[in-house]
Protein backbone atom coordinates (compact mmCIF):
# COMPACT_ATOMS: atom_id res chain seq x y z
CA UNK A 1 0.00 0.00 0.00
CA UNK A 2 3.01 2.29 0.56
CA UNK A 3 4.41 1.56 -2.80
CA UNK A 4 1.15 2.49 -4.35
CA UNK A 5 0.61 5.60 -2.42
CA UNK A 6 4.23 6.82 -3.16
CA UNK A 7 3.92 5.81 -6.98
CA UNK A 8 0.44 7.72 -7.34
CA UNK A 9 2.17 11.25 -5.73
CA UNK A 10 4.99 10.60 -8.71
CA UNK A 11 6.49 14.09 -9.66
CA UNK A 12 4.34 15.14 -12.44
CA UNK A 13 1.22 13.72 -11.79
CA UNK A 14 -1.91 16.08 -11.29
CA UNK A 15 -5.03 14.72 -9.01
CA UNK A 16 -8.21 15.11 -10.29
CA UNK A 17 -10.38 17.20 -8.38
CA UNK A 18 -13.91 18.27 -8.95
CA UNK A 19 -15.18 21.54 -9.30
CA UNK A 20 -18.07 23.35 -9.36
CA UNK A 21 -20.09 23.97 -13.20
CA UNK A 22 -18.62 27.06 -14.60
CA UNK A 23 -15.98 27.61 -12.66
CA UNK A 24 -12.24 27.61 -13.39
CA UNK A 25 -10.19 24.79 -14.13
CA UNK A 26 -9.25 23.12 -10.42
CA UNK A 27 -5.86 21.14 -10.22
CA UNK A 28 -3.44 19.57 -7.58
CA UNK A 29 -0.07 18.77 -9.17
CA UNK A 30 2.90 17.01 -7.59
CA UNK A 31 6.20 18.69 -8.53
CA UNK A 32 8.51 16.51 -6.18
CA UNK A 33 8.44 13.36 -4.03
CA UNK A 34 11.04 11.10 -3.17
CA UNK A 35 13.38 13.31 -4.09
CA UNK A 36 12.69 13.33 -7.62
CA UNK A 37 11.74 16.39 -9.48
CA UNK A 38 9.21 17.17 -12.60
CA UNK A 39 11.32 18.26 -15.31
CA UNK A 40 10.29 21.91 -16.61
CA UNK A 41 8.03 22.91 -19.03
CA UNK A 42 9.65 23.81 -22.42
CA UNK A 43 8.88 28.02 -21.21
CA UNK A 44 10.54 27.19 -18.06
CA UNK A 45 13.82 25.68 -19.62
CA UNK A 46 14.03 28.90 -22.03
CA UNK A 47 14.73 30.94 -18.41
CA UNK A 48 17.19 29.82 -15.70
CA UNK A 49 16.23 31.31 -12.18
CA UNK A 50 17.95 34.57 -11.92
CA UNK A 51 18.40 34.11 -8.15
CA UNK A 52 20.58 32.59 -6.19
CA UNK A 53 21.19 30.80 -2.50
CA UNK A 54 23.79 28.89 -0.41
CA UNK A 55 23.96 25.28 0.74
CA UNK A 56 22.82 23.88 4.39
CA UNK A 57 24.49 21.40 5.70
CA UNK A 58 21.46 18.86 7.10
CA UNK A 59 21.50 15.48 8.28
CA UNK A 60 19.88 13.54 6.14
CA UNK A 61 15.97 12.69 6.88
CA UNK A 62 12.77 11.39 5.71
CA UNK A 63 11.46 15.04 5.20
CA UNK A 64 13.60 15.13 2.49
CA UNK A 65 11.48 12.62 0.35
CA UNK A 66 7.98 15.03 1.21
CA UNK A 67 5.92 15.32 -1.44
CA UNK A 68 5.07 18.81 -2.96
CA UNK A 69 2.08 20.03 -4.37
CA UNK A 70 0.47 23.50 -6.11
CA UNK A 71 -3.23 23.92 -6.18
CA UNK A 72 -3.87 25.75 -9.12
CA UNK A 73 -7.65 27.41 -9.26
CA UNK A 74 -7.76 29.73 -12.37
CA UNK A 75 -5.14 32.09 -12.10
CA UNK A 76 -4.61 31.19 -8.38
CA UNK A 77 -2.17 29.07 -6.91
CA UNK A 78 -0.88 27.92 -3.41
CA UNK A 79 2.47 25.97 -2.59
CA UNK A 80 2.56 23.40 -0.27
CA UNK A 81 5.83 21.94 0.09
CA UNK A 82 5.39 19.16 3.03
CA UNK A 83 8.29 19.04 5.20
CA UNK A 84 10.96 19.31 2.33
CA UNK A 85 14.35 20.32 3.35
CA UNK A 86 16.26 23.60 2.31
CA UNK A 87 18.55 21.63 -0.19
CA UNK A 88 15.83 20.09 -1.91
CA UNK A 89 14.08 23.23 -2.35
CA UNK A 90 16.59 24.79 -4.21
CA UNK A 91 16.49 22.30 -6.48
CA UNK A 92 13.06 22.84 -6.83
CA UNK A 93 13.70 26.54 -8.08
CA UNK A 94 17.33 26.66 -9.02
CA UNK A 95 18.42 26.31 -12.01
CA UNK A 96 14.45 26.35 -13.07
CA UNK A 97 11.66 27.72 -10.95
CA UNK A 98 9.52 24.60 -11.45
CA UNK A 99 6.39 26.06 -9.41
CA UNK A 100 6.73 29.32 -10.73
CA UNK A 101 5.42 32.24 -8.56
CA UNK A 102 2.20 31.25 -6.39
CA UNK A 103 -0.12 33.57 -4.23
CA UNK A 104 -0.43 31.72 -0.82
CA UNK A 105 3.04 29.59 0.80
CA UNK A 106 2.03 27.58 3.44
CA UNK A 107 5.63 27.41 5.05
CA UNK A 108 7.07 24.02 5.04
CA UNK A 109 7.98 22.37 7.99
CA UNK A 110 6.00 24.35 10.51
CA UNK A 111 8.61 27.01 9.92
CA UNK A 112 11.73 25.63 10.90
CA UNK A 113 14.88 26.74 9.99
CA UNK A 114 16.18 23.60 8.19
CA UNK A 115 13.39 24.74 5.78
CA UNK A 116 12.06 27.74 4.02
CA UNK A 117 15.50 28.28 2.06
CA UNK A 118 15.01 32.29 1.36
CA UNK A 119 15.68 30.93 -2.20
CA UNK A 120 12.33 29.36 -2.29
CA UNK A 121 10.61 31.94 -0.60
CA UNK A 122 12.19 34.44 -2.90
CA UNK A 123 11.16 32.59 -6.28
CA UNK A 124 7.85 31.63 -5.54
CA UNK A 125 7.04 35.77 -4.75
CA UNK A 126 4.18 34.93 -2.70
CA UNK A 127 1.34 37.19 -1.59
CA UNK A 128 0.17 35.61 1.54
CA UNK A 129 2.49 33.06 3.44
CA UNK A 130 0.65 31.13 6.35
CA UNK A 131 2.93 29.87 9.06
CA UNK A 132 1.69 26.01 10.06
CA UNK A 133 3.85 26.85 13.43
CA UNK A 134 3.08 25.78 16.95
CA UNK A 135 4.15 27.63 20.67
CA UNK A 136 7.56 26.05 20.34
CA UNK A 137 7.93 24.06 16.82
CA UNK A 138 8.87 26.16 14.13
CA UNK A 139 8.33 29.39 14.00
CA UNK A 140 12.47 29.89 13.67
CA UNK A 141 14.17 33.60 13.17
CA UNK A 142 16.05 32.13 10.10
CA UNK A 143 12.18 31.52 8.99
CA UNK A 144 10.98 34.55 9.94
CA UNK A 145 13.69 36.36 8.35
CA UNK A 146 13.19 34.33 5.00
CA UNK A 147 9.54 35.32 4.52
CA UNK A 148 10.68 39.16 5.36
CA UNK A 149 13.22 38.61 2.31
CA UNK A 150 10.50 38.16 -0.38
CA UNK A 151 9.55 41.68 -1.43
CA UNK A 152 6.23 40.43 -2.79
CA UNK A 153 4.82 39.40 0.77
CA UNK A 154 2.03 41.91 1.95
CA UNK A 155 1.05 39.47 4.93
CA UNK A 156 1.86 36.65 7.25
CA UNK A 157 -0.45 34.66 9.22
CA UNK A 158 0.67 32.26 12.15
CA UNK A 159 -1.28 29.04 13.66
CA UNK A 160 0.80 30.09 16.79
CA UNK A 161 2.33 32.89 18.53
CA UNK A 162 6.28 31.66 18.06
CA UNK A 163 7.73 31.59 21.42
CA UNK A 164 10.97 30.71 19.51
CA UNK A 165 11.72 35.17 19.08
CA UNK A 166 10.92 38.01 20.69
CA UNK A 167 7.21 38.96 20.95
CA UNK A 168 7.84 41.59 18.88
CA UNK A 169 8.81 39.94 15.74
CA UNK A 170 5.88 37.88 15.85
CA UNK A 171 3.25 39.54 13.49
CA UNK A 172 0.55 41.66 15.35
CA UNK A 173 -2.02 39.48 17.12
CA UNK A 174 -4.92 39.68 14.43
CA UNK A 175 -2.72 37.69 12.44
CA UNK A 176 -2.37 34.91 15.00
CA UNK A 177 -5.07 32.46 15.38
CA UNK A 178 -4.14 30.91 18.98
CA UNK A 179 -2.31 33.17 21.09
CA UNK A 180 -1.47 31.21 24.33
CA UNK A 181 2.13 29.55 24.88
CA UNK A 182 0.96 25.50 24.99
CA UNK A 183 3.87 23.13 25.15
CA UNK A 184 3.69 19.40 26.71
CA UNK A 185 1.26 19.01 29.04
CA UNK A 186 -0.02 22.49 28.76
CA UNK A 187 -1.55 21.39 24.92
CA UNK A 188 -4.83 20.49 26.26
CA UNK A 189 -5.35 24.17 27.04
CA UNK A 190 -4.44 24.78 23.21
CA UNK A 191 -7.45 26.86 22.24
CA UNK A 192 -7.46 25.29 18.37
CA UNK A 193 -8.43 28.28 16.38
CA UNK A 194 -7.72 27.72 12.76
CA UNK A 195 -6.79 29.95 9.83
CA UNK A 196 -9.09 29.80 6.61
CA UNK A 197 -8.81 30.70 3.09
CA UNK A 198 -11.19 31.18 0.37
CA UNK A 199 -10.97 32.27 -3.09
CA UNK A 200 -13.57 33.71 -5.53
CA UNK A 201 -15.68 31.52 -8.08
CA UNK A 202 -13.66 33.51 -10.59
CA UNK A 203 -10.54 33.32 -8.68
CA UNK A 204 -9.80 36.72 -9.16
CA UNK A 205 -9.30 37.50 -5.48
CA UNK A 206 -9.16 35.40 -2.09
CA UNK A 207 -9.89 36.35 1.85
CA UNK A 208 -7.77 34.70 4.75
CA UNK A 209 -9.48 34.53 7.92
CA UNK A 210 -9.04 34.03 11.39
CA UNK A 211 -12.73 33.57 12.82
CA UNK A 212 -12.10 33.27 16.39
CA UNK A 213 -11.00 37.01 16.51
CA UNK A 214 -13.08 38.32 13.47
CA UNK A 215 -9.84 39.06 11.35
CA UNK A 216 -10.61 38.80 7.30
CA UNK A 217 -8.36 40.64 4.43
CA UNK A 218 -9.10 40.23 1.00
CA UNK A 219 -6.31 40.01 -1.45
CA UNK A 220 -6.34 40.29 -5.40
CA UNK A 221 -4.76 37.23 -7.12
CA UNK A 222 -1.50 37.87 -9.12
CA UNK A 223 -0.35 37.56 -13.09
CA UNK A 224 1.86 34.93 -13.67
Amino acid sequence: EIAANRAALAPGVTIPLRRAAGTPALTLRCLAADKKFVAPTAAQAQVKNPLTGAAKEIAPSDNDNSAVFVLTFGGFKLFDGGDLTWNYEAQLVSPYNLPGTVDVYQTDHHGLEVSNNPLLVQSLAPTVAVMNNGSVKGGKPETFAALHSAKSLQAIYQLHKSMNVPAADNMADTFIANLNDVRGADMARCTANVVTMSVAPDAAHYTIAIPSNGHAHTYATTAK
